[in-house]
């Protein structure tokens, strides 16, 4: 979904595509979208040392480690596409970001600010409980009807343990407050974020004057 946000009285607007990670159609969409708009400045919602690992693997690619949860996900998203890790997403806007020398920003956690935060929300009991959840979730049947549709319902069952959705709703600020901060930099600017973060994206900038419209 590729979104132009504009800000109410002024000339200002930016793009905004939101992407589901692991579908290979999103990352064609999404490359698309990057030729057609040209951006001269780019961000993303990935942490500044996951950008460093994208360009790292772009320019040497290397075999990835998925989890038996990581592995039952992509085999339930592949029922809407073709899928492959790592995202199509990540590697088409780092691979423009590279190729045309524009700057891209990480609008995630760094993990130093991560691993604070799940140890602050995170507690042994709510591990064990989150394990046992996912070995659940890996075997319900989540009755979703789209690709959209499952990763919503997919997040919303592993973040009902509190600790775990309180993580995930804090990350979910950092990375709407990122975006508005990049924004008012006043380039040509395109963001890119998974559809888990939209909500709270959409949400903040909307108190902040900004009206989406969808493109595509």
């Amino acid at each position: 979904m590729l979104y132009q946000v504009f800000e109410y009285n002024s000339n200002r607007y930016f793009y905004l595509f939101v992407g589901i990670k692991g579908l290979i159609r999103d990352g064609k969409s999404l490359r698309d979208a990057l030729r057609v708009h040209t951006p001269d400045q780019l961000s993303v919602s990935l942490s500044p040392e996951e950008v460093e690992g994208m360009k790292a693997f772009l320019d040497d690619p290397f075999e990835m480690n998925l989890s038996d949860f990581e592995i039952v996900y992509g085999l339930r998203l592949s029922v809407y596409g073709e899928i492959m890790t790592p995202s199509p997403c990540y590697i088409e806007i780092i691979r423009y970001a590279k190729e045309n020398s524009v700057p891209v920003e990480a609008l995630d956690l760094n993990e130093y600010d991560f691993s604070k935060t799940y140890t602050r929300h995170v507690k042994t009991f709510t591990l064990i409980r989150h394990s046992l959840r996912k070995k659940k979730i890996m075997k319900m049947d989540l009755k979703d009807t789209s690709a959209e549709d499952f990763v919503i319902k997919w997040n919303n069952e592993v973040n009902r343990i509190k600790g775990i959705g309180r993580v995930e709703k804090i990350r979910s600020q950092y990375v709407a407050e990122s975006l508005l901060k990049e924004n008012l930099k006043g380039k040509r600017h395109f963001a890119y974020i998974d559809l888990e973060f939209l909500d709270e994206t959409r949400d903040l900038l909307e108190k902040n004057g900004y009206k989406f419209e969808k493109v595509l």
